[in-house]
């Protein structure tokens, strides 16, 4: 796991080199902080893209602060809305201090980075550039197939 902890002052060739070794991207922002998700859209998602040449990444918005409701100013359903636009897969809703869903967002990111490392995501890029499909027996993490749900593609 790489974190670059929001700083977007490293470089791309930095960056390049966190992204190109990435099986899944944990876009995180604070549900009490619009900006912080304006940001992944501004710069973390697009250098993410360019650098892998795809529109599709294997990735989860992680959204924190779930805990402090009395200061959201994102809603669940801007969330969602924003996954799908960026071809997340999907959304989790966390709280780093009190723990809640912090389990589920790594198993979920352990399975994504699973089915990313054994090529579900290169049907997805051939889907994306036109290409014609070849047959890929899929390896889907049993998880997963029972999250369906999750993927928002």
């Amino acid at each position: 796991m790489f974190d670059v902890a929001g700083a977007y002052e490293h470089n791309e060739d930095t960056s390049a080199w966190y992204t190109k070794k990435a099986n899944c991207f944990l876009f995180s922002c604070a549900l009490d902080n619009r900006q912080s998700l304006l940001d992944l859209e501004t710069n973390w998602i697009p250098l993410a893209k360019k650098i892998l040449q795809t529109d599709v990444l294997p990735s989860i918005l992680v959204a924190n602060k779930d805990d402090d409701s009395a200061q959201r100013v994102i809603t669940t359903e801007e969330l969602e809305e924003f996954a799908q636009k960026h071809n997340i897969q999907c959304v989790r809703q966390v709280s780093a201090k009190t723990g809640k869903g912090i389990e589920e967002l790594f198993k979920t990111a352990a399975h994504i980075a699973f089915d990313a490392k054994h090529g579900i995501h290169q049907v997805y890029r051939m889907l994306e550039a036109r290409q014609p499909l070849q047959f890929v027996e899929p390896k889907m993490s049993p998880f997963l197939q029972k999250k369906k749900n999750c993927i928002v593609m």
